[in-house]
């Protein structure tokens, strides 16, 4: 069972044209240090040490947010309590790219922060240092 990286590839590049307008949300620093480094150069908030009620009210002035939580119990109870929040505040949430890595990935990477080095592993190359 092999991951298709040119369906990756795409897909990264496809949330890295929606992250211009659409802020993704990830658990931690190395997750969005991780998105960088394959490519998604846009809007990028982590949790990292906030409160998710807190992030939620910073974030509420957009109409939309991507989740991309890690793929294990912790980070779908984040990405559950992040989906209840800003419905509450009448944010859209959007969970397309969360459930099309999940797919595409899967199982092999769990966490958002291993996306960058697998993908160098693969020869995939890191656009940031």
């Amino acid at each position: 069972m092999n991951i298709d990286l040119k369906k990756l590839q795409a897909l990264l590049e496809e949330l890295d044209s929606s992250s211009n307008t659409i802020p993704i949300i990830v658990e931690g620093r190395k997750d969005a240090e991780s998105l960088r480094r394959v490519g998604v150069t846009g809007l990028i908030h982590s949790i990292n040490g906030r409160s998710i009620s807190e992030l939620v009210e910073e974030l509420k002035i957009y109409r939309e947010v991507i989740i991309l939580t890690d793929y294990d119990s912790e980070g779908s109870k984040i990405k559950n309590k992040l989906v209840k929040d800003f419905q509450t505040v009448g944010v859209k949430v959007n969970l397309r790219y969360y459930k099309l890595l999940k797919s595409v990935l899967k199982g092999f990477i769990i966490q958002i922060e291993g996306l960058s080095k697998f993908l160098r592993s693969k020869g995939y190359y890191d656009r940031i240092e």
